[in-house]
């Protein structure tokens, strides 16, 4: 089956909802960068046929694009549907970006080396995601339930697979406002 997309990155003491729609068998739960090491679960009985979670709206990724409908954000509760019709899997994350960060402040950004510091008056980003999911194999659907307060974001895969750097360095982010 490959990755289901779980909702990602809690703030530090929090916790952030979804839903994963698990077919039967064993999975792993990783957690690569936190610390917090490997579970397993399994899914057990018949796939049950079910209406699909209401959705109040949807993203899709697809090869080194994301796609959303920026007129639907605002700062109440929303249900996120993320699908990605792409050949290869996919993340997604948001993250808070200053009012005047662009395009090319971001490209800039990505392409420094891991241990950089970019200057005191450059561009910046806090890579801390507000909203999250976790890799999404091609084909997949996930739904993440998202609050964000008022401000500007990016939506942003970090992904490298296959290309050994992020798919963000192809593009695939898209700053919305909220």
């Amino acid at each position: 089956l490959g990755f289901v997309g779980v909702p990602d990155w809690p703030a530090p003491g929090g916790s952030v909802t979804g839903i994963v729609n698990l077919p039967p068998g064993d999975f792993l739960l990783l957690d690569v960068f936190g610390g917090r090491g490997v579970a397993r679960t399994t899914a057990v009985g018949e796939p049950e046929a079910v209406d699909e979670p209401t959705t109040d709206l949807t993203v899709t990724l697809k090869d080194m694009t994301i796609d959303l409908p920026e007129a639907a954000f605002s700062s109440q509760p929303l249900r996120w549907r993320i699908g990605n019709i792409g050949s290869v899997p996919h993340d997604v994350a948001v993250v808070a970006v200053a009012d005047d960060l662009t395009e090319d402040d971001l490209l800039w950004l990505l392409s420094l080396p891991d241990d950089a510091t970019p200057t005191p008056d450059g561009p910046w980003i806090d890579y801390q995601p507000v909203a999250a999911i976790g890799v999404l194999a091609a084909g997949g659907t996930s739904w993440l339930d998202v609050q964000l307060p008022p401000g500007r974001y990016v939506g942003i895969c970090m992904l490298p697979f296959g290309t050994g750097y992020p798919h963000a360095m192809d593009g695939m982010f898209v700053f919305f406002d909220v």
